[in-house]
């Protein structure tokens, strides 16, 4: 296996993490305006990305496009499987970020994960939202906005 379904991060620098953006789901993290969250990251076994930012703490990107790209994992199978693990060792979170190790918006399977992350938190949680950060790249792409449009925040 080639990835993590869920890594509980350490208490290190992310550019200092064992797990080298290798899982699904990994967290949690405290944030001061969303409290506890979770990343989602959708590009566990290479990092996809439209750029290649030398500040990037994930590194060199690995494949750098600006085509949608699908590298098999996540499915929304295993990402439902991810968060359930995640739940079971850190319980109670407030929020979950698409995120993680490249650009979200480049997956095609974006609008189907965002569903199922949302219904998933609906299912659990009354009070969990769900969001994105990006880079802004794929923001002219209509396919990217419909997927995008029922998150709670998008940065």
């Amino acid at each position: 296996m080639d990835f993590f379904y869920f890594a509980k991060c350490p208490q290190v620098e992310c550019s200092e993490c064992p797990y080298k953006g290798r899982a699904i789901v990994y967290g949690p993290f405290t944030s001061r305006r969303r409290g506890v969250s979770l990343g989602i990251n959708l590009y566990p076994t290479v990092k996809v990305c439209s750029f290649n930012c030398v500040y990037c703490f994930r590194g060199a990107t690995e494949l750098k496009t600006v085509e949608f790209t699908d590298l098999g994992v996540p499915t929304s199978a295993i990402l439902k499987k991810s968060l359930n693990e995640a739940i079971s060792q850190i319980g109670d979170f407030k929020s979950i970020d698409f995120s993680g190790n490249g650009e979200p918006t480049l997956h095609p399977k974006l609008s189907e994960f965002v569903k199922t992350v949302k219904e998933f938190a609906e299912s659990n949680y009354s009070d969990v939202s769900v969001g994105l950060f990006t880079n802004s790249s794929m923001l002219f792409n209509e396919r990217v906005l419909i997927a995008i449009s029922s998150l709670d925040h998008v940065e």
